[in-house]
Parts: C-alpha cells; structure tokens; sequence
C-alpha cells in the first residue's frame, strides 16, 4: 500500500447550482377606491402588493373589470377607468411574483355607477320635502284664524 500524501492529492473545486424556489404566492391589497355608489364615469383603482421573497419592485400585477380578460402584467400600481353606462362593475386586481407565482385570492371591489339619482335620493328632494311640516303648519294656522 503506498502512503498517503498531499503531494499525490489534487483538489478539485466543486460547484453547485443552487436553485431557489418558491411556492408561496404574494398577496394584493386595494389602497384606495372610489366610493360604492357613484355618478362619476371617471374612476382610480391603486393597490400594492407583497411577497416574502421577491421585493416589491419585482412584483407585476394584472387586473380586470367584471369578466372581461385579465390585462398584461405589469409595474403599475393605479389605473384610472372610464366607464360609459349605469350598472354594477366588478374591479380585481392580483399580483405575481418573479417566480411565477399568481396571487390566488385577488381582492375585488364592486363598484355601481349611477349617473341620474332617482328623485327620492336627490338632496333637493330631500329638503324640499323636509320644509313640508312647517308649509303644513302654516296651512293650518290659517284655517284656525
């Protein structure tokens, strides 16, 4: 048997690929909205996103309005929409990670655009209506003279 020295040895560097993974998805969160009712055609959605692994300015994000298509994935974080009719909308928006990863509970916010008040929700309606006891009140001193 020979002897073992480290003249005979020759190290060999090793390398490994070491692949990070994630599974976790991030998570979406509605900043700020316009109200729940509303008469204005013009509306903005901003949100933001979080994950535990990709930093903030990594995250992409997609939205869409009631069934339509989710939207590209992109940077932003607002989107100004313009709706045309009266009706109920539906906002969402999810976010995704740099490892492919898709928010799978995006928040959604539902929206109801109503453009001409029904007479009875009017604030002119309303206090018109609210003067009518004393106009009667007056009514009927009236008949007492």
């Amino acid at each position: 048997m020979e002897n073992w020295n480290q003249s005979k040895c020759e190290i060999q560097p090793v390398s490994f690929l070491v692949k990070k993974t994630d599974r976790e998805p991030p998570t979406t969160t509605l900043v700020s909205n316009p109200p729940r009712y509303t008469n204005q055609k013009t509306v903005q959605f901003r949100w933001k996103g979080n994950d535990p692994q990709t930093p903030v300015e990594e995250l992409t994000y997609s939205f869409r309005l009631n069934n339509d298509p989710w939207s590209p994935y992109t940077a932003e974080t607002a989107k100004v929409l313009y709706i045309q009719q009266d009706g109920e909308y539906v906002f969402s928006v999810r976010t995704k990670d740099s490892y492919g990863n898709v928010d799978p509970t995006p928040p959604t916010y539902i929206l109801r655009l109503i453009q001409f008040l029904p007479l009875f929700k009017s604030i002119h309606f309303q206090i018109q209506f609210t003067q009518i006891p004393s106009k009667l009140k007056d009514i009927r001193n009236l008949d007492a003279r």
